[in-house]
């Protein structure tokens, strides 16, 4: 069975059933059309294929017909952990450590690909439950990651504002730190509820930083905004933060150090007496979490597809059907 799963101006998504495994993917649907002067898709396609990690989405498979790019990709149901933040508004200092621990390990493993994701944020992260019944995390969404190193950086804008790191707000070359840097102000949200950079003059009062969404200290593109961020001007209200302990203040102070080069890498922030406290038996990770290898995609040639993608337009029917009841 497939139907539908959504839309985009030039794509469409769809739940499918691997023949050989029965195992549900999403397959998104491109016209061929669409591919002529792409660089966008054709590079996150080739760095989707590096990656095999569970705690981030993993790119099943790629084939060309006649008239599509048809992108396999593993099914995720879960929901996001911006979802999550809004339903909880803040974590214990545990439930936050296993978050932040799962991103370093996918962190670290990306940063030790040279790739960076550049768009970090929990829209971005998806809670989903495994086999086992516990919960786990995907990172998704690869559209503004880049394959980058010490030495060939990449400038220009990416990522959404709240999360980007000074040197991309100032146009500077950008490296993985800039990832770490997002992971820090995602610290900050998950510990009280509300993001360490907004517009002072507009949320002075402590009952709106205790009861306005998270999101909508971003909503507006102040100059005061802008300007804490790249300066890092971190504000730690003590009516929040004395009940954290001071590894936990420590931890997200080391992420959000305006020079990349003073700022905690993936590896020494899994270091962190913060993370480290964390108890060894909490920390397991996943089960279907081995050691990360390369995924065994194959070459970008036109193939016999694993998966039966229904005609688009008998798709839309089902998803129509399904809909309305």
């Amino acid at each position: 069975m497939m139907f539908m799963l959504g839309q985009g101006v030039s794509s469409q998504v769809f739940l499918a059933k691997n023949k050989k495994t029965s195992e549900h993917v999403a397959v998104k649907v491109i016209p061929r059309k669409v591919l002529i002067n792409n660089k966008d898709l054709a590079r996150e396609i080739r760095i989707l294929r590096q990656i095999s990690h569970c705690y981030i989405v993993q790119l099943k498979d790629v084939f060309i017909t006649e008239d599509y790019l048809q992108i396999i990709m593993e099914a995720i149901e879960g929901q996001e952990l911006f979802e999550e933040i809004c339903a909880r508004r803040n974590f214990t200092e545990d439930d936050a450590k296993d978050i932040v621990s799962k991103l370093l390990d996918a962190l670290g493993y990306l940063h030790s690909l040279g790739i960076a994701h550049r768009d970090l944020k929990p829209e971005n992260i998806m809670f989903i439950q495994n086999e086992e019944g516990k919960k786990n995390l995907k990172i998704i969404d690869f559209g503004f990651a880049v394959s980058c190193d010490d030495i060939n950086v990449v400038k220009g804008a990416a990522g959404t504002l709240g999360y980007k790191a000074p040197e991309i707000l100032k146009q500077e070359s950008s490296t993985t730190q800039s990832d770490m840097w997002s992971l820090g102000v995602i610290t900050y949200i998950l510990l009280v509820g509300f993001p360490p950079f907004f517009s002072y003059d507009e949320y002075k009062d402590i009952g709106m930083l205790m009861n306005a969404p998270f999101w909508s200290f971003f909503n507006d593109e102040t100059e005061q905004l802008l300007d804490s961020i790249r300066e890092g001007k971190v504000y730690f209200p003590s009516q929040f933060w004395d009940a954290l302990s001071q590894d936990a203040k420590g931890f997200v102070e080391s992420l959000l150090k305006v020079n990349p080069l003073e700022r905690a890498s993936a590896l020494s922030a899994l270091r962190h007496p913060w993370i480290q406290s964390f108890t060894a038996e909490a920390t397991q990770p996943d089960s279907s979490c081995s050691s990360p290898v390369k995924p065994n995609i194959p070459p970008e040639d036109p193939k016999t597809p694993t998966v039966t993608p229904l005609p688009l337009h008998q798709a839309l029917r089902t998803h129509n059907r399904l809909t309305s009841n």
